[in-house]
């Protein structure tokens, strides 16, 4: 039986914090990859969208070239996780080229 600690000491768990217990879904390879997915993909993306949302403002002074450019840039790095099928996809991650 599984224990668990109340007031310090070491207790069973009931049969329904048990049963609960055992009913816990499992972490699976597909949560572990989203996990990762998350801790080194999509947060530093944000970052990089945040740094560049002042590229989308209509009085940023870019040229319409450079303004797409920019919005490009910033679809790629949304895309980004939908490019993950496994955990070698993060390693081999490459992001995509700031406009200058």
């Amino acid at each position: 039986m599984t224990k668990k600690i109340v007031n310090g000491e070491l207790v069973d768990l009931t049969a329904e914090e048990q049963t609960e217990f055992d009913n816990q879904p499992v972490d699976t390879e597909e949560k572990q990859l989203q996990r990762k997915i998350n801790e080194q993909v999509r947060l530093p993306r944000e970052q990089l969208l945040k740094d560049s949302d002042w590229s989308q403002l209509s009085d940023n002074g870019l040229s319409s070239e450079k303004k797409t450019e920019w919005q490009t840039y910033r679809q790629e790095l949304r895309d980004l996780p939908s490019t993950i099928s496994s955990k070698e996809d993060i390693a081999d991650l490459a992001y995509p080229t700031k406009p200058e």
